[in-house]
């Protein structure tokens, strides 16, 4: 017969950001691994948390399980039940961790918004692990080495809490309202305290709230910086369209699409017109009688004069 115990335990990052009740979000319960635990006497054990322990997990899931505050809702008579989540799936993500899918109530939404709670817990039943790998086989005079091994067969609440055990990856990425979606990438993890700290300059002893508000005003510093730099590109760009460049500096800032779309619908200026062709001068001195084809006989020459014109002609011919 299998040896059952429940064990609580504090791990995985809850979510960080904004959350309202009614959303869902993906949340990281437990990494593979063998995590280690204590009993009331003291005495260490390990929970094996592996493929067949996922595997296990998943076909015994039967419905939504309670997500209370420091499992509260396992403590006999002074019990809390409150529901601050409730979980409607299990799944493994990527990297082969034991993820749930929370629903949230209005209590946990609010709890975890304001930070009020930063990590999640598990509580499950578990077995012990007949004759462990490295340890006393039955019959035999080995001395047991290292403690004893437990496998979680089913997952009986999750609690959110402020005393970290397992170090689960926290997951940052917000679910929207209305369910998770398992094609939806989750993001990368957190860059690690001590690295940020050393990126932005700071001393090893300062305050994690510190470290974040400086890591925002750096990244809203680059953004600004950035901003600039395009502004004052486009308005260059863009000078000979407008009267004044700085104010079309100005518009980019404040909505870079909808200057580029007035800058594009800009009419072309219309072609300019051919000039005007010179105006010809007569200069009457140098005016030359016409040639009236006297080489012609004098009777055609006369054929259609008039006798005044005629007689003319005639006299000039004499």
């Amino acid at each position: 017969m299998k040896t059952t115990k429940r064990f609580c335990n504090a791990n995985a990052a809850a979510p960080q950001g904004t959350v309202r009740a009614g959303d869902e979000t993906v949340v990281q319960l437990v990494p593979p691994g063998d995590w280690p635990q204590w009993d009331e006497d003291g005495r260490e054990f390990s929970q094996k948390c592996d493929e067949e322990t996922f595997r296990r997990l998943l076909e015994n899931f039967s419905g939504e399980v309670l997500v209370d505050a420091d499992h509260a809702s396992e403590r006999g008579e002074a019990r809390d039940t409150r529901a601050y989540a409730w979980i409607q799936a299990l799944s493994l993500d990527e990297s082969g961790a034991l993820c749930g899918a929370f629903r949230w109530t209005d209590i946990g939404a609010e709890a975890v918004s304001n930070r009020r709670y930063r990590f999640v817990s598990v509580c499950w039943a578990c077995e012990k692990v007949e004759e462990p790998k490295g340890r006393t086989v039955k019959g035999s005079n080995r001395v047991r080495v290292g403690p004893e091994d437990w496998r979680p067969v089913k997952l009986v609440s999750v609690a959110l809490t402020n005393t970290p055990n397992i170090p689960a990856k926290p997951i940052l990425n917000q679910e929207s309202a209305g369910g998770a979606s398992a094609d939806q990438p989750e993001n990368k993890e957190t860059p690690n305290m001590d690295e940020l700290k050393t990126l932005l300059g700071l001393a090893p002893e300062t305050p994690d709230d510190e470290v974040i508000a400086k890591a925002v005003a750096t990244l809203k510093a680059n953004a600004e910086e950035k901003a600039n730099a395009e502004a004052d590109a486009f308005a260059e760009e863009n000078k000979d369209k407008v009267q004044d460049a700085a104010k079309l500096r100005d518009a980019y800032l404040r909505s870079p699409e909808l200057a580029r779309e007035i800058v594009a619908n800009f009419k072309a200026p219309a072609p300019a017109l051919a000039p005007a062709p010179a105006k010809v001068v007569c200069d009457s001195t140098k005016a030359q009688r016409p040639d009236l084809g006297r080489d012609r006989p004098l009777s055609e020459q006369l054929r259609g004069l008039s006798p005044e014109e005629a007689n003319k002609r005639l006299l000039e011919n004499a």
